[in-house]
C-alpha cells in the first residue's frame, strides 16, 4: 500500500543511527562538547520518529513535514555552530 514512504523512512532511520552513533565515541572538543552531544542526541531522537513514521505512513502523515524540517534545520544549525567554534 504505502511501500515507498515506509521504506524511505525506515531506511533513513537505520542510516541515521549508523551514522550518528559513532559520534558519541569521538574525542570531544574542549569547548562546545555539550552542543555536539545535544545535536547527536536530538538527531537520534528523530531517527526514532522516522522509524515510527515508517511503520504506518498514513497514520503519521502529519509528522512527516515536521520531521523533515527539523532534520534539515538541525544540520544547518550544526554547520553554523561548527563554523562559529572554529
Amino acid at each position: 500500500m504505502h511501500t515507498f514512504p515506509s521504506r524511505m523512512f525506515r531506511w533513513a532511520a537505520i542510516y541515521g543511527v549508523f551514522v550518528l552513533t559513532p559520534l558519541y565515541f569521538t574525542p570531544l572538543p574542549r569547548e562546545g562538547a555539550e552542543v555536539l552531544l545535544g545535536f547527536v542526541g536530538l538527531a537520534l531522537v528523530f531517527q526514532a520518529v522516522f522509524w515510527t513514521i515508517g511503520g504506518d505512513p498514513a497514520k503519521y502523515r502529519a509528522l512527516m513535514p515536521n520531521a523533515v524540517k527539523a532534520a534539515s534545520l538541525g544540520n544547518e544549525r550544526l554547520i553554523g555552530q561548527l563554523v562559529l567554534l572554529r
